[in-house]
Formats: structure tokens, sequence, C-alpha cells
């Protein structure tokens, strides 16, 4: 798998130029992320104006819009990961969705949406 840590230098190199498109050497770089990441950031606010702090109305509601917008293919696969099987943080690091991290620190994505795991005990 070519996923893997990202050094700082080449992740500020890529907030400058970032890297659209995907390559074809694994899942994880098969597609941009910067449209993916952008429509979930958004999406994930519309869904979210009202108030509701329900999961799973506010996945269905981002599904539902992603499906509208013509959302297919690898696409429709990264943005379902991101709203059904979430980049997970908790205070020690990454819980779940480092791969996909780490792909979209490669190319240059500077927002996503992510689930922070607040741990009480």
């Amino acid at each position: 798998m070519c996923v893997r840590t990202i050094p700082a230098w080449r992740r500020q190199f890529r907030q400058v130029l970032p890297r659209h498109g995907g390559q074809d050497c694994c899942w994880f770089h098969g597609g941009d992320w910067h449209v993916v990441s952008g429509l979930a950031v958004r999406l994930l606010r519309e869904a979210s104006s009202d108030g509701t702090e329900d999961d799973i109305e506010i996945s269905s509601r981002m599904m539902t819009a992603a499906r509208a917008e013509g959302l297919a293919g690898w696409a429709w696969e990264a943005f379902e990961s991101l709203v059904y099987f979430p980049i997970n943080v908790d205070a020690d690091g990454y819980v779940n969705g480092r791969h996909r991290a780490s792909a979209m620190m490669a190319a240059g994505v500077r927002k996503t949406v992510v689930q922070v795991l607040v741990l009480d005990g």
C-alpha cells in the first residue's frame, strides 16, 4: 500500500501546490479528495443548519444531497466513507481513517469532516 506518513515539508508544499485528480496506485489516491471533502464540509453545514444533532438524520440528509448533486463512482464511495465510516480522532490521535487523512494531506486538502470522540472517565 502506498499510503505512508507524509513529512511536514511535503504537507506544506501541497498546501501551496495542491494535487487534484487521482492516481492509479491505490483506492486512497484514486480520486480528487478536494472535491469530496469540499462537498462533505458544505453538506454537513447544510444538513445541520437547523440545529439537528442526530447523527443518523444528518447522515441521511448528506447522502440524499450528494446523490442529488450527481456524485458517482470513486467520489461517491469516498463521500460515503466520510459519512458512514468517518475519520475518528480522540485525544490520543486517529481511531479510524488514518489512510484517508494521509491521502488528503498528500493532496493538500485543507478541510474535511471528522468525528471527534470524547471519552468520559
